[in-house]
């Protein structure tokens, strides 16, 4: 349970990331 905890936090935290590299692209651009 744990783990699978883990993975989930990891996976939003991915996701997070790969929002917030696309805002700041955007951004730049």
């Amino acid at each position: 349970e744990d783990l699978q905890y883990m993975s989930q936090l990891f996976s939003a935290h991915e996701k997070g990331c790969a929002q917030a590299a696309r805002t700041l692209r955007n951004w730049v651009d």
